[in-house]
């Protein structure tokens, strides 16, 4: 008997990304090819064989035992646990000076505006490919969250130089910025996106950009290089660590804080600094109280002035 996986896809299609439907197209259709059997004859000996073909691929092994219990199959909870797979993205971040180079190399205000929203705003791309005229206010910007349907949304407060930024990529507009948009200052729909790229030409804008430097800019990296600098300007300001990550958990969308630390660095780069200030252990003494260094034979035993060989007793 086939098993029901356009059904289930049908009724998951709503909450899932196309991307992520046809993931469990393959690998639904994998598993039903490689068992031969119907849904209600599996057995743990076919779930472990297909553990083992599937060299215990975590995300294919969890599509399966999400299908299972959509299917309510008793045996949906004994399907093998995966092997997550390794991080391939390396965490970078930029220095200052490299991203002054990088503001340096843009030559269009569009690209100027694209690097602000990522590195100064911190915005995803998908956040940057949603965002309209709409979504500007007074003194914040209305981001939808990365989910399929928008996410969550959340506000982000203007930078000091957002609104020039701004005003320099839409001079060709009788739009001000001074006061809230309406829509009766548009000469464009209220609606319509600011940065009108999709996906694949927002890498590749930023591709072109960080050719002129050369760099490798990556929309990911800029936006944990502007979180940094979010961090050291907030602490240099007086403010607690804690309260400036907390800030910055708003600004980011993130639900827990330590998700936020581990997406700058945080963690690693203060336990750094931490360990620096560990207390030394050795007993300080003064200069005079700190017996002279003793001289050791070829053989490890103290070397003595008089005497050629090692002490017998």
């Amino acid at each position: 008997m086939a098993w029901p996986i356009e059904a289930y896809l049908e009724e998951r299609s709503l909450e899932l990304s196309p991307r992520t439907i046809a993931s469990y197209r393959w690998a639904l259709r994998d598993a039903e090819r490689r068992i031969h059997v119907g849904i209600s004859e599996l057995t743990p000996l076919h779930l472990l064989g297909l553990s083992s073909s599937w060299r215990r691929n975590d995300q294919l092994l969890s599509h399966l035992r999400n299908f299972l219990r959509w299917a309510g199959h008793p045996l949906a909870e004994r399907v093998p646990r995966g092997i997550p797979p390794e991080t391939r993205r390396r965490l970078i971040w930029y220095t200052i000076a490299e991203l002054e180079a990088v503001v340096e190399a843009c030559r269009t205000p569009r690209e100027r505006l694209l690097i602000h929203l990522a590195c100064e705003l911190m915005m995803r791309r998908i956040e940057i490919e949603r965002l309209t005229w709409t979504d500007l206010e007074e003194t914040n910007i209305r981001v939808l969250g990365k989910g399929r349907h928008g996410g969550k949304v959340r506000r982000i407060p203007y930078h000091p130089y957002t609104r020039s930024v701004l005003e320099a990529y839409s001079s060709r507009s009788t739009r001000s910025l001074e006061s809230p948009p309406s829509a009766s200052n548009y000469v464009r729909s209220p609606s319509a996106a600011i940065i009108r790229l999709k996906r694949s030409a927002l890498d590749r804008e930023l591709k072109r950009i960080g050719a002129r430097v050369p760099m490798n800019l990556q929309f990911h990296a800029l936006r944990r290089t502007g979180g940094r600098l979010f961090v050291q300007a907030g602490t240099q300001m007086g403010k607690g660590a804690l309260e400036v990550l907390n800030e910055l958990r708003g600004i980011y969308g993130h639900e827990d804080l330590r998700t936020t630390m581990r997406y700058i660095g945080w963690e690693l780069e203060n336990a750094g600094t931490t360990m620096a200030q560990m207390p030394r252990l050795e007993r300080r003494r003064d200069p005079v109280d700190v017996p002279a260094p003793k001289a050791y034979g070829p053989s490890g035993m103290t070397a003595h002035s008089r005497r050629k060989t090692p002490p017998t007793s």
